[in-house]
Formats: structure tokens, C-alpha cells, sequence
């Protein structure tokens, strides 16, 4: 008992000179704008007690003034919000709260401060690495040349923001950014100003506006024209390849007729028929017994890309479940290794080729609203974009257009830095909106590709780049 009440003389003592040091410190600043701060001070050991000690104190919660030994005695303390961080003047608070050690915050608007920091964690990217990038010779780039190979890139869910975000994080660099010949596309669909996939895709493999959810159909169900169909009479080849399902909407307006995009059956039988000589993504085929019995009758059906080589029988269908995983799960260089096997199999045709590719999980970011989800993938498809330019660049009659079907999550960046690869963003909506999205163009006859139009307008601006004479009812 005698040591335990020598203890707590010897507790009071100490806070006592804490107090009264903090006192001193405190006064040789200026005493303006003094708000009381609360602490948690530690107890010296032997101390038994069943509440923690509080004690009062005015002057600054951290400051230059207090010496370590006071400061270590110190478990927790409270202060205002405003002395580690305020909206600065474009309305966003200063990103210095997490640099400064702070673990706790109280406030009497819980659901908007977790809202906050639920944001913040989903939008903030730091990247360390950048890709490196393919730099172009412009190779008869908006020349008025002949064009025999047609590679078109399409970033489902891509707008400026979803580019500018990959910009930041890739440190300033992008390969796509190196294209001179750029134009805007207006994406809406014939029955709603905000389309989807069906109709934003079907828009340029037709030339038509359909409506919502149609995949290679006009608004009244017929069957639309398609690229490939038009190509195949000057005996052009088509490869179709995705980082996702090719039953799926962008890919399936390709090559299927279906009023509703979600008859994945419907765009397996159009297969069996189609002008197709590859196609590359994920498909459970074993769902369609039937229809693969004919499909493996056509085709050359296999489950994975590794075993594609420069001897590959065609046509082909590569079924592979990896097309299906993100790149933060474990995809890779799928898309990247798809693309160049393709150009393997199809480039040695003298009478050239079309291939279609989809970077189809920029859009799922968009729609979880996660900036992380959406830039790993917008890289990894900038990356086949360096590749399709020095593929162009290898013949001067490769004409390569990067666009997307529509925008997805009606993304804004609110904060970033090149050095770092970080970036802030926010997401507007977990759909899509009707912002138009760049149309990019290298080679010959990129030059038709400026200006701001329908998206339609992709399709004839290809046909006019064939000096095609077919003429759709547009």
C-alpha cells in the first residue's frame, strides 16, 4: 500500500510538470488561436486504475516546443481537423491527414466521412514502374496511301479521362498519345442517349444506330452488314480477340445477329456461319453441346493460347479461360501475346486482314468504380497499342484506329502527380454516360479520322480508307 500511494504522489507530481512544462513551451509561441487539446497520458508502471487519465491542456497538439519525453507520455490525444488538413481552393482537402499519423477521426457526420474514405481508398493509384513505350516513325502516317491491313483497338468502357488516368500513372507516357490524327465519337444509340455495349460496337462494325442491347441488328431486328462480310469479298481475313468473353456485346457485334446481347447461344450458332477466321477470348463452349459439335467441324477449337504457333491450322476458335481474369488477377501478357500470335498467323496473307481487339475490363472497372481496376487495364491495353504501331510502321499499309464504344463510370480526376504515378479520381455513376470518346489514328489514311461525328462514321471512314465500293443505306 505504502509503495502503490508513493506511486500515485509520484503519477500527480509528473503530470503536474508535464502540465506546467507544456505551459512554458507553449507560451514562447504565440498564444493566438489557442484551442485546448485532450491527451491520454500514459501512467507510470505500478499505477493501478480503471479508467485512463485525461487531462486538459492548451496549446498546440503537435508542436516543435514539446520535448520527446513529454510527447512519448502521450497514448492518444484529440485536436481539430483544421490544423492537419482543410478544402483547399478547388474544394478537395489536402492529401496530408495519412502522412501525419493520425488513426482516429471523430465526427457527427459518420456516413459522409466513410463515404470519403471509401472513395479515396478506391481511387488511389500509385504507380512505381512505367511500360515502355514504342516510339513511332510515322511510316506514311496520314498518307493518302493504299491501306491493306485494318487493325482496330477498342477500349470498352474509355473515354479521356480513363486515357489521361493511364497517362498519370504510366509517369507521364502512353503509347497511344504518340498518334497525331485524333477525333471525337458521339456514341449515343438510336433508342437512348446513353448506349451500351451492343449498339456502341454495332455502330462501327455496321455503320447503323441501333437500339440498346442489340448486337448486329437494325432497331427492328434484321441483320446488319459487317465489316468482316464486306472485307471477305476482297478474300481479307478477320481475327477477333478480347480480354473477356467473345460472346460478349463488342466483340459478338462482330460477327453475331441478336436483339438482345445476352442470347450467348444465339451468337454461337452466328459463329458457325460468320466470316471469321480467328477468334480469341473466353467461352465455356462445353455449355453448347450441340453447337460445338459444328463449331469443331469449322473450326480449329482450342482451350489455351499457349498452344497457338506460326503453324496453327485456321480457322480458329481459342477458348481460354485466362482471357476472363483481370490483370491484378493474374492475366498477364494475355491480350499482348494474342495480338502478336495473330499478326503471326494472319500477316503472311497477301490480300491482308482486319483485326478487331476489345481491352473489354476497362469497363468493368468502371462500373465497380475502382481507378486501380480500370488503369492496370487501360496499360495493359496501351501495350498492345505499341504494338499494333510498330507493326504498322514494319509495311506502311497498316491503318490502326483506338477508340471505345462508350465511357463508363463518368470518371473525373481530381488529383495525380507524374513522378509518382499517383492519382485521385472520382466516379460520377456505376453505368455509362454519354461523353464522347477519342477516336485515335496512325497511318495511312488516318488523316479521315479528325473532327467530332457519329460513330457510325468510324465504319465509313474504314470503307473510305479501302476505297471500298460498297455503299449501306445509312
Amino acid at each position: 500500500m505504502r509503495y502503490c500511494f508513493l506511486n500515485i504522489i509520484t503519477f500527480l507530481i509528473s503530470v503536474t510538470v508535464f502540465c506546467k512544462s507544456v505551459y512554458s513551451n507553449a507560451d514562447t509561441h504565440t498564444r493566438k488561436n489557442y484551442e485546448p487539446a485532450r491527451a491520454l497520458l500514459q501512467f507510470p508502471p505500478g499505477i493501478i486504475h480503471s479508467e485512463p487519465m485525461v487531462d486538459f491542456f492548451p496549446g498546440y497538439a503537435v508542436s516543435p516546443f514539446y520535448y520527446q519525453a513529454e510527447l512519448n507520455r502521450i497514448e492518444m490525444i484529440t485536436d481539430n481537423f483544421r490544423n492537419y488538413s482543410s478544402r483547399n481552393s478547388i474544394g478537395k482537402f489536402r492529401d496530408t491527414v495519412t502522412n501525419q499519423g493520425v488513426d482516429y477521426f471523430k465526427t457527427n457526420l459518420k456516413d459522409s466521412l466513410n463515404a470519403v474514405i471509401k472513395q479515396k481508398t478506391d481511387s488511389l493509384l500509385a504507380s512505381k514502374t512505367a511500360h515502355s513505350l514504342y516510339k513511332p516513325l510515322y511510316r506514311n502516317d496520314g498518307q493518302n496511301k493504299p491501306v491493306k491491313y485494318i487493325i482496330i483497338l477498342i477500349g470498352d468502357g474509355t473515354g479521356l479521362a480513363q486515357w489521361y488516368a493511364g497517362y498519370t500513372a504510366n509517369h507521364a507516357s502512353l503509347n497511344v498519345f504518340a498518334m497525331r490524327h485524333i477525333g471525337l465519337s458521339k456514341t449515343s444509340s438510336l433508342d437512348n442517349y446513353i448506349t451500351d455495349s451492343a449498339p456502341g460496337a454495332t455502330s462501327i462494325s455496321s455503320g447503323v444506330k441501333t437500339n440498346n442491347r442489340a448486337v448486329g441488328v437494325d432497331h427492328k431486328g434484321a441483320r446488319l452488314t459487317l465489316l468482316p462480310d464486306i472485307i471477305a469479298k476482297r478474300k481479307m481475313k478477320t481475327a477477333i480477340i478480347t480480354s473477356g468473353d467473345f460472346r460478349d456485346a463488342t466483340p459478338a457485334s462482330f460477327y453475331g445477329h441478336r436483339s438482345l446481347r445476352s442470347d450467348f447461344k444465339g451468337m454461337m450458332e452466328d459463329l458457325v456461319t460468320a466470316k471469321v477466321d480467328i477468334i480469341m477470348g473466353a467461352c465455356n463452349m462445353a455449355q453448347y453441346d450441340s453447337v460445338s459439335v459444328i463449331l469443331k467441324k469449322k473450326f480449329n477449337v482450342l482451350g489455351s493460347l499457349n498452344t497457338v504457333n506460326k503453324s496453327t491450322k485456321l480457322p480458329l476458335i481459342v477458348a481460354d479461360s485466362v482471357a476472363a481474369f483481370s490483370i491484378q488477377k493474374g492475366r498477364n501478357d494475355w491480350a499482348t501475346t494474342a495480338f502478336q500470335k495473330t499478326l503471326q498467323l494472319l500477316s503472311k496473307d497477301k490480300n491482308g486482314f482486319l483485326i478487331m481487339l476489345e481491352g473489354a475490363q476497362i469497363d468493368h472497372g468502371g462500373h465497380a468504380n475502382q481507378l486501380t481496376y480500370v488503369v492496370s487495364e487501360l496499360l495493359d491495353f496501351d501495350q498492345v497499342i505499341g504494338k499494333a504501331m510498330e507493326f504498322a510502321d514494319s509495311n506502311g499499309e497498316t491503318l490502326v484506329i483506338v477508340t471505345g464504344d462508350h465511357e463508363t463510370g463518368g470518371l473525373t480526376l481530381t488529383g495525380g502527380d507524374y513522378g509518382t504515378g499517383m492519382i485521385n479520381g472520382q466516379f460520377s455513376t456505376g453505368g455509362h454516360t454519354a461523353i464522347p470518346v477519342p477516336v485515335f489514328a496512325y497511318g495511312p489514311q488516318s488523316q479521315l479520322f479528325g473532327g467530332v461525328y457519329e460513330n457510325t462514321d468510324i465504319f465509313f471512314r474504314i470503307l473510305k480508307a479501302l476505297k471500298s465500293d460498297y455503299k449501306p443505306l445509312r
